[in-house]
């Protein structure tokens, strides 16, 4: 499991990560404006040594991205969950959904004064991500479910598995740094820095 979006863009598998609040639901709900693009996963992705899927869950959104994503408001469907900290509930209609794809690209998103793309190292990317799991408050329930059907299956989940399997899923994944200027609509941030990288 991965604290992470994943999007389907031209049929290529894209994952958006980076530290709590950066803007990855905003950003990956932003694609959805594009052409040929559906969104996998908005804040988890499942994962594989090979693919990534959708793990199913509904999008907190605040008023400031609600904002910024009306044109895209008509693919998402309220959900009567109260949420704390001034958020609502959605979910993404599926036409607008994608279930798994091959990643291709991974970019970690930061915000900066440009909007650019920046090589990262595999390796540097595999420690960001196992240390963002780390930080990531809503994985603690998942793992908790999943420390249960460890022991009522009796296989294991160490570490290192984990880290190898991260690494395999990576080996053929070209890895990004993406900065980008808050405030900028996706789709400009998009073609500035995704699309100069996804042929």
């Amino acid at each position: 499991l991965l604290h992470a979006s994943g999007i389907k863009y031209h049929e290529n598998g894209v994952i958006l990560s980076g530290l709590g609040g950066i803007g990855k639901s905003t950003f990956s709900l932003g694609t959805l404006l594009l052409k040929r693009c559906s969104i996998i996963s908005d804040n988890l992705l499942l994962c594989d040594s090979r693919k990534i899927y959708s793990c199913p869950e509904s999008i907190a959104l605040d008023a400031e991205s609600l904002k910024m994503l009306k044109e895209v408001k008509s693919l998402l469907v309220p959900k009567d969950i109260n949420f704390s900290h001034n958020r609502a509930w959605y979910q993404v209609k599926p036409e607008a959904t994608s279930f798994e794809a091959i990643p291709k690209y991974l970019f970690w998103l930061q915000w900066s004064n440009e909007n650019r793309v920046v090589p990262l190292k595999n390796e540097t990317c595999v420690r960001n991500l196992l240390n963002i799991n780390l930080l990531a408050k809503e994985l603690r329930e998942y793992y908790i479910l999943a420390a249960a059907f460890d022991l009522a299956f009796s296989s294991t989940i160490s570490p290192v598995s984990f880290c190898n399997k991260l690494f395999n899923l990576l080996s053929d994944t070209d890895c990004y740094i993406l900065q980008f200027r808050p405030g900028n609509d996706i789709k400009t941030i998009f073609n500035e820095t995704i699309a100069t990288i996804i042929q």
